[in-house]
Order: C-alpha cells, then sequence, then structure tokens
C-alpha cells in the first residue's frame, strides 16, 4: 500500500518538525503548507481539529491515554457515522413543503428529533 502523494498543513510545530519533515523526505511526501494567517486554506481540517478539541478533549478528564482512545474512537464514529446523514436528513427535511420555521428547523436537527 503506498501511501499520500501530498500533505496539505497548517504551520503548527508539530507539522514542521525535523523529524516530520525528514519522514516526509524519505517518504517522499511533498508538504504543502497553507499561507501563515489563512486558517481558511485549510478550513476542513480546521473545523475537524476544533469540534474535536471542544467535544473531547476539553469536555471531559481523562485519568489514562486508554480513556482519551475510548473517547476518541466513539466520536469518530458519531462524527463520521451519524453526523453526516443526520445532517442530510436535516436538509432533506427543510426542502419539503412540511418545512417548519429556520429556528424550529435548526432547534429540531440539535435535538435529533424530526417530525
Amino acid at each position: 500500500m503506498s501511501g499520500p502523494e501530498v500533505l496539505r498543513l497548517d504551520n503548527g510545530p508539530e507539522l514542521t518538525a525535523d523529524a516530520f519533515v525528514d519522514w516526509a523526505t524519505e517518504h517522499a511526501v511533498k508538504l504543502m503548507f497553507i499561507q501563515p494567517g489563512k486558517p481558511n486554506q485549510n478550513a476542513f481540517v480546521e473545523r475537524f481539529n476544533r469540534s474535536f478539541r471542544e467535544e473531547v478533549l476539553d469536555a471531559w478528564l481523562f485519568n489514562a491515554v486508554s480513556e482519551v482512545q475510548s473517547a476518541a474512537d466513539d466520536w469518530l464514529t458519531d462524527y463520521n457515522e451519524f453526523r453526516t446523514s443526520h445532517w442530510a436528513t436535516c436538509r432533506r427535511w427543510c426542502s419539503s413543503p412540511e418545512c417548519p420555521t429556520r429556528k424550529s428547523l435548526l432547534l429540531s436537527c440539535l435535538l435529533r428529533t424530526y417530525p
């Protein structure tokens, strides 16, 4: 199995460290950094990182690495499998003739209830 040809990254210290750059060079992976101060160039990753930080790392007090791994696994399952279909359902529901007001739609989607 081959690895990625290119990685798009921000300029965080964990991604500019010599060991990481050496790894990329050894594996012929091109590193493409976003412009400093332009997080919108990496918006999907920035949103994912913010969601993970707020909903897992900042929300819980962990006593062991295994607890973090378990919480991260559970969160990733929800993020990748449930949320996608959940918001698709909300969008379909709003495009129907029974579409409630926007405020009601938002509340229903946040509470994960549908008619």
